[in-house]
C-alpha cells in the first residue's frame, strides 16, 4: 500500500502518491479552516487493533487499560471504529512517519508461498474537514490491506500461523461491514 519510501517516484505506493495529491489540491482551491487526520486500524484473528495507539499525544498513561474498539454507526460518516486513534497530520512525511511507526506493530509470517505474508486486515483512513466557500465539507479516504490468505496445505503453514490463516478469512466478515459504508 505504502510502496518504497526511497525518492524514486515510481517505487511510491497509493498511499504515498494519494497524500501527495491531496496536500497539493488542498493548497491550490479556495479552501480554509483545513484539517487532516488519519488512523491505521488492524484486524487480526477477528480482533481490533489500533496501530497508532501510543503516538505522540495518544501515547496511554502508565498502568492505563487500552480502549476497547468497537465498531459503530456514525451520522455522517457510517461504519467507524469507536476508540481508534485520530492522529492530526500536516505534510506527507508525518504520514510515512506514523506508517513506519506503525509497520513494526503489524503481523507477518514466512510461508512457502509468501515471504512475508500479511496475517491481518488493515486498514488506513484519512479524515479530511475543510471549508469551501464557507461550506464545511468532510471528506474519507481508505485505504484496504488484506491479509494473504493462503490454501493451509499448499502453503506449509503450521502451529501460529494455520491457525491465523483460519481467522482471516472469518475476518472478512468485520472487515466488510467496517468498509462497506466507505464505498457506498
Amino acid at each position: 500500500m505504502r510502496g518504497d519510501l526511497s525518492a524514486d517516484v515510481s517505487q511510491h505506493g497509493i498511499i504515498q502518491r494519494s497524500m501527495v495529491h491531496l496536500f497539493s489540491r488542498l493548497t491550490e482551491h479556495d479552501y480554509t479552516d483545513i484539517g487532516v487526520k488519519c488512523s491505521f486500524l488492524e484486524i487480526y484473528n477477528e480482533e481490533l487493533e489500533d496501530l497508532f495507539v501510543g503516538h505522540g499525544s495518544a501515547k496511554p498513561k502508565k498502568g492505563a487499560v487500552k480502549p476497547r474498539l468497537t465498531l459503530v454507526d456514525h451520522e455522517s460518516r457510517g461504519c467507524v471504529c469507536k476508540g481508534l486513534t485520530e492522529v492530526k497530520v500536516d505534510a506527507l512525511d508525518q504520514v510515512m512517519g506514523l506508517l513506519n511507526e506503525a509497520e513494526a506493530k503489524c503481523r507477518y509470517s514466512e510461508t512457502k508461498m509468501n515471504k512475508m505474508s500479511n496475517r491481518a486486515h488493515r486498514i488506513f483512513t484519512l479524515i479530511v474537514d475543510f471549508k469551501r466557500y464557507d461550506t464545511p465539507v468532510t471528506a474519507t479516504l481508505t485505504f484496504v490491506d488484506l491479509a494473504g490468505s493462503e490454501d493451509i496445505s499448499k502453503s506449509g503453514a503450521k502451529g501460529m500461523t494455520a491457525r491465523e490463516a483460519a481467522h482471516i478469512n472469518k475476518s472478512l466478515l468485520t472487515l466488510g461491514r467496517y468498509s462497506l459504508n466507505a464505498v457506498l
